[in-house]
């Protein structure tokens, strides 16, 4: 069973905890402690963000899944398949076409 460390905002597996303070962290040249009151900083900031792109994949998932079970057995038609893949949202359309470059 996994040991955690509270730091700061944050509980992390002890082994995980000792690494960044043992080995990664004394080679970057960044505290910690610093690292790790970042990290909470950044995991507050973005954690309601991500809980609602979690469920979105969660809503997703179950969309597709309830697509190939209603049809077991049969061939994919893919203009079909196509078709709700962007009606879900798990596809965009097409954009207008476009070149990229760089100056290095």
């Amino acid at each position: 069973m996994s040991e955690y460390v509270e730091t700061g905002d944050l509980r992390v597996d002890k082994a995980l905890h000792e690494l960044v303070r043992d080995e990664i962290a004394p080679r970057t040249g960044v505290d910690a402690a610093a690292f790790w009151q970042s990290l909470g900083k950044i995991v507050a900031d973005l954690g309601p963000e991500n809980a609602a792109l979690l469920r979105k994949r969660d809503t997703l998932q179950k969309q597709l899944d309830d697509w190939h079970r209603e049809r077991e057995g049969r061939d994919i038609d893919s203009a079909e398949y196509r078709k709700f893949l962007l009606n879900i949202g798990y596809m965009a359309p097409e954009g207008d076409a476009f070149e990229a470059s760089t100056t290095n």
